[in-house]
């Protein structure tokens, strides 16, 4: 990539959302899917959609079974209510089998690059007969970005829900 066009891009990210009267603007994400459930024998894929009002914004996708209360402090800072449980640690650090492209061991190993609309998609990828486990559970999907400034999320979304049917 240009060193231009990087610095352009790390300035996107890193910059606050302002509005055209020079106030900062309090950012807003909301979490679609396109399927609730899907069968753990035949394998399938739910797809997040997530619309928000920061274009070219890394977000980070995390997960959870055990609901949404009570919710892990750390990112109900920023909005986003997940309970605390394995499956949140796996997807905070890259390791999800649901949640492809991940950067194992990273802190938010999951991430999403919003577009010049402030859209983004994430597969949930369920291979068919391998996680029978699975079946009767749900498993919760949220989305969150950070501050520049302290690191913290800063703007997290809704939940949406994955059922694992037979």
């Amino acid at each position: 990539m240009h060193p231009a066009r990087t610095l352009c891009l790390a300035t996107s990210i890193l910059a606050p959302l302002v509005l055209a009267d020079g106030a900062a603007a309090q950012c807003t994400s909301v979490l679609a899917a396109d399927v609730t459930s899907v069968s753990v024998t035949a394998g399938g894929i739910q797809t997040l959609t997530l619309t928000s009002n920061a274009p070219q914004r890394i977000f980070s996708v995390v997960g959870s079974f055990s609901g949404t209360s009570p919710a892990e402090p750390y990112f109900a800072v920023g909005g986003l209510n997940l309970a605390r449980d394995r499956y949140l640690v796996l997807s905070y650090t890259g390791r999800s089998r649901l949640l492809p492209g991940g950067i194992p061991n990273a802190p938010g190993g999951h991430t999403l690059l919003t577009d010049a609309q402030g859209r983004a998609d994430q597969l949930v990828v369920v291979p068919p007969s391998a996680l029978s486990f699975l079946v009767g559970r749900t498993v919760l999907h949220g989305v969150y970005t950070v501050s520049d400034l302290d690191l913290l999320p800063s703007c997290g979304s809704n939940v949406v829900s994955l059922v694992f049917a037979p």
